[in-house]
């Protein structure tokens, strides 16, 4: 938002609450590479904004699809990538359009197995389908997600691509060029004289004929920023009725490379469980890197169980695959 309007002759003023930029999109770099503990992908790359900024500020992108996969059982033995359901497909033909947005994934493929009770194998493969394209894309368990989740928005064209430098990187470099005042959360928005007037915690208040606000619907649930006037009460009912996912990610770097030459390999165990989606980072980074992802209940649980016990997990998953 920043670039655009600035590229549209405007004054900005970015006031940050972190001592960073980039929110979610934040590139680290001590296990020797740059890996993105937030955003990755640029999904859709064709005419996407993220692409030309990317480009324009001299940054590789790289394609990085989960179509190039690898899928191991727990014994480490191939299974067949073309045998996996489209769960997603079917929980939206298998649904009522008119009460898409009353009832659960999780109902409509409950009732799609009543109908049709699946043979073992097809138990098997459908869990981790729902594990790595529902629970992994969305962050939500089955019975947390509607089915007008699987149905909004559009997309762009493209195979998706990856930032080398680190999405987090681009965000920070984007943004050089800027007045940015980090560690400047804003507590309260004062809009009722036709301009606007932010307030920090520190009490200092910045007067502006705008203002763009992007933090987190869990801010603006909590009610920590304040408005005068109060934001409409459509905005309101909306912030209160949606939910957020969470979705996880694991960061492994070995010695050597020992897993596939492919962009992304899944874990199909006996029994649902956690890391079903790996990403590959050797050929992105040249560095012997994995990320293992986890949504829903599986992150939180990891995330309970804090990061010592999540290696270990996600290192027994690795040596299930690949003995």
């Amino acid at each position: 938002a920043a670039v655009t309007l600035k590229d549209a002759g405007v004054d900005v003023v970015v006031l940050e609450a972190r001592d960073r930029v980039g929110g979610r999109a934040w590139t680290n770099d001590a296990l020797g590479a740059a890996v993105d503990l937030g955003a990755s992908w640029i999904h859709g790359p064709d005419g996407n904004p993220l692409t030309d900024l990317a480009r324009d500020e001299g940054f590789d992108v790289v394609a990085a699809s989960f179509d190039d996969v690898v899928l191991r059982d727990d014994r480490g033995r191939p299974v067949d990538a073309d045998a996996v359901p489209d769960v997603a497909g079917l929980a939206i033909s298998a649904s009522d359009p008119s009460r898409a947005s009353s009832i659960s994934v999780a109902d409509v493929l409950a009732a799609r197995a009543a109908a049709r009770p699946p043979r073992a194998d097809e138990r098997r493969l459908e869990a981790f389908a729902v594990a790595a394209d529902i629970t992994g894309e969305y962050g939500a368990d089955p019975a947390d997600l509607g089915v007008a989740a699987l149905l909004e928005g559009d997309e762009l064209e493209g195979e998706d691509t990856v930032l080398p430098r680190g999405m987090g990187t681009l965000i920070t470099t984007a943004g050089r060029d800027f007045d940015v005042r980090t560690r400047s959360p804003v507590t309260a928005i004062d809009w009722s004289r036709g301009d606007v007037s932010a307030t920090t915690d520190g009490g200092r208040r910045v007067h502006t004929d705008r203002a763009v606000i992007t933090v987190p619907l869990g801010v603006l649930q909590a009610g920590d920023m304040g408005f005068s006037p109060a934001l409409p009460a459509t905005h309101r009912r909306a912030i209160g009725r949606l939910g957020m996912g969470v979705l996880d990610k694991t960061w492994l770097r070995f010695d050597d490379v020992f897993w596939p030459d492919a962009a992304t390999f899944g874990f199909v165990p006996r029994r649902p469980g956690p890391w079903s989606a790996w990403l590959n980072l050797a050929p992105i980074t040249g560095e012997p890197i994995v990320c293992a992802f986890n949504g829903g209940s599986y992150a939180a649980s990891a995330a309970a169980r804090g990061p010592d016990a999540a290696v270990r997990s996600a290192t027994a998953a690795l040596h299930a695959m690949f003995p």
